[in-house]
Formats: C-alpha cells, sequence, structure tokens
C-alpha cells in the first residue's frame, strides 16, 4: 500500500502544471530509489563468485559501487533539500549505474554474464518508470549507456563479441531496445491520469464555486422574496383598507341616491336600471316630488367613473337637491343654470384661487319635470337626452343643449322642451354608458366584430320594449347588455331611467 501510494498522483491533482507534479512524483519516489540503489551495494558484494578473486578489479568494483550510493545520496539531498530538479538526479544516478554496471560487467565471469546484464537493463528500465523520465531524455540515456556498454564489453580480454551475444547479449540488446517504448507508455500514461485527475479537480472546484454562489444566491433570493412577503402584506393590508373604504363610499353614494324601490313606486310606469362599472359610479340619478301631481327625475353623467366620479356625482346630487327645493320646477332651465353656476364656482374659480392646478370636470345632465295634473312634461337637458316612443310606436330624440354643467362660461342657453304625458307615450333618460359599452357585432357576412352598441341599437332594443312593464323593459335592457359584452368587461357606468303613462 505504501509503494502503491508513492507512485500515485491521485493527490497530485491540486498541482497547475503536469511539470510541477512529475516534479512531485519524482520527489515522492527518491526513498524508494535510495533503498534500491543501496540493496544492490551489498548484493554485489556478498555475490562476487563470478569475480576473479586474484584481480586487483575486485576492490576497485566496490569501491565504484559505494561511490555511486554516495552520488545518489548526494544528489538525493540536493532535490530535497535545495530543490534541484528531480531530472538531475535520475540522469546522472542512471548513467553513474549504467557505467557501473558495464564496468563490473567487462570482468564478469562469462557464466553468469547474462544474470548481470539482465539484472542491469531492469535496473536501467526501473530508474524510467519510477522517476517519470521524459521519453526523450531516457531514449539518449539509454543510448550512451548501452554505447558506453558496449565499449566496455569489448575491451574485456576473455570475452569476444560473438560469445557475448551467445551468452545472452542479443536479449539484453532487445530487451534495451524496447526499454524507451515502456518508458513511454508509463509517462504517457502518469501524464494523462494526472491530466484526468487536475480536470476533474477543475471541474469540483468550478462546482464548489457554483455552489457557493448558488447559495449566495438563494440566500440573497430569500432575502429578496422575505422583503416581497413584507411587501406584498403591506400591500394587501393597503388594499384591504382601500377596498373597505370604497365599500364605504359606496354605501354611502347609495344612501344619498333614491332607493330604486320607492322611484319606480312613486314614478308614473317608471323603472330605474344602475349599473356602475367599478364598485362606486359617476352616474347618478335624482327624484323628488316638489308638489302633489309635480315629479322631478334627472339622470346625470359625471367626469369619469370610478372614485373620481363618485366624488363629483355626489357634488351633482347634493346641488340638484339644494337647488330643487326653491326653484320652480316649471322652469327647469333655471335649475340647471343655478346649479352650472354654483359648480363652476366650486371647481372653477374657487379651485384656481386655492391652488395652483385647475379642475376642469363637469356634469352631463338630463332633467325632466313631470306635471300630471295639465298632462305635460318639460325637458331640459345639459348634453344629455331624451328618447320618445310614441303611441304608433315611432321613436323621437330631443337633444340637450350643447353645453354641460360646470363647464367654461358660455353664452348658450339651456333649451326647455314640452311634451305630452298621455297614454302611449314613453320617455327615456340615459347616460352615455350604455351607448358606448363594446359587444360583439354580427356582420353580415356571419362574422363577429367587436363594436361600441351605439344609440341605433339603443332605439331599436327601446322600440322592441316598449310596450312591455316596467319591471321586464329593466329585465331585458339589462339582459341585452350582458349578451352583447359578452366576456367584455364593462367600459363605463350605466343609468337608464324608464316612465310613461
Amino acid at each position: 500500500m505504501r509503494i502503491r501510494n508513492l507512485l500515485s498522483i491521485d493527490n497530485l491533482a491540486e498541482y497547475p502544471s503536469w511539470p510541477q507534479a512529475r516534479a512531485a512524483l519524482q520527489r515522492k519516489a527518491l526513498p524508494l530509489i535510495l533503498l534500491i540503489q543501496a540493496t544492490l551495494v551489498p548484493l554485489h558484494i556478498f555475490t562476487t563468485d563470478y569475480l576473479d578473486p586474484t584481480t586487483r578489479f575486485t576492490a576497485l568494483s566496490i569501491g565504484a559501487r559505494l561511490g555511486a550510493v554516495a552520488v545518489f545520496i548526494f544528489l538525493a539531498i540536493g532535490v530535497w533539500r535545495w530543490r534541484w530538479n528531480p531530472d538531475i538526479h535520475a540522469g546522472v544516478s542512471f548513467v553513474i549505474n549504467a557505467l557501473s554496471d558495464a564496468y563490473v560487467s567487462s570482468f564478469a565471469n562469462p557464466d553468469v554474464l547474462v544474470t548481470h546484464l539482465l539484472g542491469y537493463g531492469v535496473v536501467l528500465i526501473g530508474y524510467a518508470l519510477l522517476t517519470l523520465m521524459p521519453p526523450i531524455l531516457y531514449t539518449i540515456l539509454m543510448l550512451v549507456s548501452t554505447a558506453g556498454l558496449a565499449l566496455l564489453l569489448g575491451t574485456a580480454p576473455h570475452l569476444s563479441p560473438l560469445e557475448v551475444l551467445q551468452k545472452g547479449g542479443a536479449f539484453i540488446i532487445f530487451f534495451l531496445a524496447i526499454s524507451p517504448l515502456l518508458a513511454w507508455l508509463r509517462y504517457a500514461f502518469t501524464k494523462s491520469e494526472y491530466e484526468n485527475a487536475r480536470r476533474l479537480a477543475l471541474v469540483n472546484e468550478e462546482l464548489n464555486v457554483t455552489n457557493e454562489e448558488l447559495a449566495l444566491s438563494n440566500t440573497e433570493l430569500q432575502r429578496i422574496s422575505d422583503e416581497l412577503k413584507v411587501k406584498l402584506a403591506e400591500i394587501e393590508q393597503k388594499d384591504k383598507a382601500i377596498h373597505e373604504s370604497i365599500e364605504y363610499a359606496r354605501r354611502i353614494q347609495l344612501a344619498l341616491l333614491p332607493s330604486d324601490i320607492e322611484l319606480e313606486s312613486q314614478l308614473p310606469n317608471g323603472f330605474v336600471l344602475y349599473m356602475p362599472c367599478s364598485v362606486v359610479s359617476g352616474d347618478f340619478y335624482y327624484y323628488a316630488r316638489p308638489k302633489e301631481a309635480v315629479h322631478l327625475v334627472a339622470v346625470g353623467d359625471a367626469t369619469g367613473h370610478g372614485v373620481p366620479g363618485a366624488f363629483m356625482s355626489l357634488i351633482g346630487l347634493t346641488l340638484l337637491n339644494e337647488v330643487s327645493k326653491y326653484a320652480s320646477p316649471d322652469q327647469p332651465q333655471k335649475i340647471l343654470e343655478e346649479i352650472d353656476l354654483r359648480l363652476h364656482h366650486l371647481l372653477h374659480e374657487k379651485s384656481s384661487a386655492l391652488r395652483a392646478t385647475k379642475v376642469w370636470d363637469t356634469i352631463d345632465l338630463a332633467l325632466v319635470v313631470i306635471d300630471e295634473k295639465n298632462h305635460r312634461i318639460l325637458f331640459c337637458g345639459a348634453k344629455r337626452p331624451l328618447y320618445q316612443v310614441t303611441p304608433d310606436n315611432q321613436i323621437s330624440v330631443y337633444r340637450g343643449t350643447a353645453r354641460s354643467l360646470g363647464e367654461a362660461r358660455m353664452q348658450v342657453p339651456f333649451m326647455v322642451h314640452e311634451l305630452p304625458f298621455e297614454g302611449g307615450y314613453r320617455y327615456y333618460l340615459f347616460t352615455d354608458g350604455i351607448v358606448d359599452q363594446f359587444g360583439y357585432a354580427k356582420l353580415a357576412s356571419g362574422e363577429e366584430e367587436i363594436r361600441k352598441f351605439m344609440s341605433r341599437r339603443l332605439k331599436a332594443l327601446l322600440l322592441d320594449i316598449s310596450g312591455q312593464s316596467p319591471p321586464q323593459q329593466k329585465a331585458a335592457i339589462q339582459w341585452t347588455m350582458e349578451t352583447w359584452r359578452r366576456d367584455i368587461e364593462q367600459t363605463d357606468d350605466i343609468c337608464v331611467i324608464g316612465f310613461g303613462r
């Protein structure tokens, strides 16, 4: 397991380059190399039976071995302590070991020459495998060492080249020839293993960075989510308060409007259809009985709808209620003139004096005085018409004066129309919301197109239903509007009042 750890590069992926990783692996292998080198010395000393005991080369061979080991240790210290390039130790050790083995082999006993040369070859290849020597460097050193071996063996007086080849030299040459291939395979395999480990380490680093970024992002998202929840809770609270306020305003508006039950019971053959676009409405209607046989009925359309329109409608109702208490019902134009004057003073003159921003809101109004005793009605309108359906089922339109209540001062007087209030006559007041509703119109081709309801469809509808009872007329108009719009939202407030005799 320890030797395997020495040769493993699993923990070398932290090195940014292959040369650094290889140098680290070479330093790890140095203890094993020194152990092998130190083992070879006593092995050669105590197995000198193949040496000639009488020759002086015995002492020289032992000295050469010991000197080689000293050089190995010195180079190893240089690599460890002085951070020399490990290739210096590998290359020098390789050459010294090769030449010392070649020198000993030159006077070895011929009978053990093959064994000695085989050990020599194994040691040289082991150097390449353990030290991860670059293949080119190993090949050069192997060629140099093999040439030195051949030269030293050629000087041996007791061996001829033919005897060296016959005693195993040919096998050794072949073995040494393929050793660069083994060194290259070891080098390439280890380098590939390092690169794979390095790529895996880089991927892991990227994953760690990504995970950290995701963790930070999740933390930030959680913080944003918490803030949004707080903001949402605040918005919901404010929205709830606004809805509650608007709902309360609706109740106030309905309280100021005449009861539809009261109006329909008092107004001759009358009905009222009140359909706000929002919770509160800019449309309003008014009913009063200044005298026993006199009815005052009005339909108004304030600028806008929703909350702004509701404010204007309350102003209109208040002014109508105040003015109608003392104004003569025989002169509806005077009622409109007084409302117009007060509204202009309140919204334009007074607002201009109090603030820089002027208020330009106005009210369109249709006012009818029903005089049952004299069988007549008086109509006066501010941009709102009166529709009349005659007993012979014809429809007439009486337009209001082209002037809104509260707008800039104009010299156009309000016109009064006197019409009969006899049996068979039906009259209708309405705001522009009913004719401006968008819905699905069927074309001649059979296709449908989104268009406004328009006054011609309203006239046709009134002619079709005028003979029905007031509740039936009210239900028919409401049903027509709903089927006309279908899935289209209501775009404006709707208010319709019908009556007759």
